[in-house]
């Protein structure tokens, strides 16, 4: 792959990024949802993350490196979320 590819790979996945971030607020602030009701349900999905990942990884390893890597994206979403949310 060329570093052209890599780019449009990465702009295009952060694309996918900021849209999923805007939806999530607007969805958010449509149903005036309090932040406190907000921090709970991202905080209940990130606890419950190894659920998901245990479903698609046969090796228990695996399982637990992809349910880090996805708490670690997730995290990193609701985070920049919040930061749209708050400016």
């Amino acid at each position: 792959m060329t570093t052209d590819d890599t780019v449009k790979q990465e702009m295009r996945l952060l694309a996918i990024e900021y849209m999923l971030m805007e939806i999530y607020n607007l969805v958010l602030v449509s149903s005036d949802t309090p932040e406190p009701v907000v921090e709970g349900f991202e905080q209940r999905l990130l606890e419950n993350v190894d659920r998901i990942t245990s479903v698609v990884a046969d090796d228990p390893a695996m399982a637990d490196h992809a349910a880090a890597e996805l708490r670690d994206a997730l995290a990193d979403l609701m985070t920049g979320a919040r930061q749209m949310r708050l400016q």
